[in-house]
């Protein structure tokens, strides 16, 4: 291999050769015996026309950035975010995450002229996954290895264009690197152009692909956390503030919880291993696996930390508002507001504590609608007044429930500041996008509450563009809602159209229990349809609605 006629092609299109060569150098994938990665790294090759470049996703100190700045790039970025957080999860993440921004791509060679101004396309789809990854594990990526590969919803890896020019710009520069991931469509040209001078891997699905290129590097980490028990409580540390403080990059619960059940193990003789124990739970709850009912703590079972004891004590109070049970729901709620203080002394961790405490007054039932949506108003008000409207989302989504399911004019005209910031909240903070979701799905339910079908239909099909896979339930949430609207509209046929699409959804008993519930509902019928599954949500729904047939449980069931 000779980089000589490269760097001549370099000088004759206006590069000076030595800073073409130093700027590569620089990267430890273009270094001939490799060099150090960090967590996030990547190696993009890209390609226009003939022209084939590397870049590699840049950090804050870079100086030289080109932006991901085009919709499809973007799209790619945050599906390989999603799959990233689903599929990192089979590891541990004991440590800080990144950044959820797309990051800066920065230039680092050309086999000829560079002409790019910025990062596009769909083929970074599996290097952007492989960045997300490693960020969530914590754990740098490999130095000797780069995928060139497209990558769908479903996680299905896919072809790239250009395979021979980007396969060439590797071999020209990317002098580290010894092994290749493609598509399994696109192995045996892979293996043709690369002739033996690297080693080509394809995979049909990132399922494989994770596992194969981080395992090893996981159980090196999971190593060193053994040996360095001190180093082990930094990380637990550092996950009960991310935590505590629910910074909002944080969606890989996951991960997290796998995170923190294997510190707490490690650390069982330490007193962070209370906290990362803690920190397990409330993430399993939020991954919807051990949404189980949790008993009220002593004090000896809670952490040092304020903010991380009142998030769990939220944890509590909302797994007994979704018991089933209206005493144990009455009785934790009471318990919590006594170590809530009064609303001029509230801080962000009381205000967790008190969102949880409405959403358990309403579960106790219609008698607690009219106190549960004054005391949501005034929590609304209160993540207002302290200044972190990001926080509020979980608040008004309920509020806005309540004040639907009441028609209470002067509650909604209440809640209008905090529905117009969630409008525009995305495009202040992009990482504000799956919460400002959920309060555009409650918007669409208050429009069905409050008996305007016409206009809950025009806001659910513009939802459903926007869908996310961040969360199980929003994807169904969505189509269920866009058909109970055309039913009410009686356009029955379009509605079941709407209710197909969800044929290969994962919990499909659920679904369909709950699509018959809202045809017994479109037909007048008031008994519930037979044979529930035991599924955890269909459980809780029928405890704390059942008795009061398919009208009061499609209104009521929050999902």
């Amino acid at each position: 291999m000779s980089l000589h006629p490269t760097l001549r092609s370099a000088a004759a299109a206006g590069f000076r050769p030595r800073l073409l060569w130093d700027s590569m150098l620089a990267h430890p994938w273009c270094r001939p015996e490799g060099g150090a990665t960090k967590p996030g790294d990547a190696l993009l090759v890209g390609v226009t026309g003939e022209v084939g470049s590397l870049f590699r996703l840049g950090g804050p100190r870079d100086r030289t950035r080109l932006s991901l700045s085009d919709a499809v790039t973007t799209d790619a970025w945050q599906r390989a975010e999603r799959l990233a957080q689903r599929h990192a999860g089979t590891a541990l993440a004991c440590g800080l995450l990144g950044s959820t921004k797309p990051p800066a791509a920065v230039f680092v060679a050309a086999s000829g002229v560079a002409s790019f101004t910025n990062v596009s396309g769909e083929s970074y789809g599996a290097a952007f996954l492989l960045a997300h990854t490693s960020r969530w594990l914590d754990v740098a990526p490999p130095v000797d290895l780069v995928a060139c590969a497209k990558i769908d919803d479903s996680g299905t890896l896919g072809v790239v264009d250009g395979l021979e020019t980007k396969l060439q710009t590797i071999w020209d520069y990317a002098l580290a690197v010894k092994r290749v991931v493609v598509c399994a469509e696109q192995k045996a040209a892979a293996e043709t152009i690369a002739a033996g001078r690297f080693e080509v891997f394809a995979f049909d699905h990132v399922e494989e692909l994770v596992p194969y290129v981080f395992e090893s590097l996981v159980h090196q980490r999971d190593a060193h956390l053994r040996a360095t028990p001190e180093f082990a409580a930094t990380r637990a540390r550092a996950l009960e503030a991310w935590v505590a403080n629910r910074n909002p990059q944080l969606r890989a619960w996951e991960a997290v919880a796998q995170g923190a059940e294997f510190l707490s193990t490690l650390l069982a003789d330490r007193p962070e291993a209370t906290s990362a124990r803690i920190v397990g739970r409330i993430a399993r709850r939020h991954t919807g696996t051990g949404a189980a009912l949790l008993d009220w703590p002593e004090d000896d079972e809670l952490p040092a930390r304020t903010e991380l004891r009142h998030r769990y004590l939220a944890q509590v109070v909302q797994s007994s508002a979704d018991s089933g049970e209206p005493e144990v729901a009455r009785r934790d709620a009471a318990k919590a507001r006594a170590l809530i203080p009064s609303r001029e002394s509230r801080n962000s961790a009381h205000l967790v504590l008190a969102g949880a405490v409405g959403r358990a007054l309403a579960a106790t039932g219609p008698d607690m609608h009219e106190q549960a949506l004054s005391w949501m108003l005034d929590v609304v008000d209160d993540w207002f007044a302290i200044g972190e409207r990001s926080e509020s989302s979980y608040a008004v989504c309920e509020a806005l429930r309540l004040a639907s399911l009441s028609g209470d004019a002067p509650a909604l005209a209440r809640l209008g500041p905090a529905l117009d910031f969630w409008r525009d909240a995305p495009e202040l903070d992009e990482r504000l996008e799956v919460p400002s979701l959920w309060v555009d799905l409650e918007r669409v339910r208050s429009e069905l509450l409050l008996g305007r079908p016409q206009s809950a239909l025009g806001a659910v099909r513009i939802l459903r563009k926007q869908m996310s896979q961040a969360n199980q339930h929003l994807p169904f949430a969505i189509v269920r809602l866009e058909a109970i609207a055309l039913d009410r509209l009686g356009k029955h046929e379009e509605g079941e159209k709407v209710r197909a699409a969800m044929a290969e959804d994962p919990n499909q008993a659920t679904a369909e229990w709950l699509f018959e519930l809202d045809r017994h509902v479109r037909d007048g019928v008031e008994t519930l349809p037979a044979d529930p599954p035991a599924t955890n949500e269909v459980t809780r729904c029928l405890k704390l609605f059942g008795a009061q047939g398919a009208r009061r449980v499609q209104r009521e069931y929050r999902y």
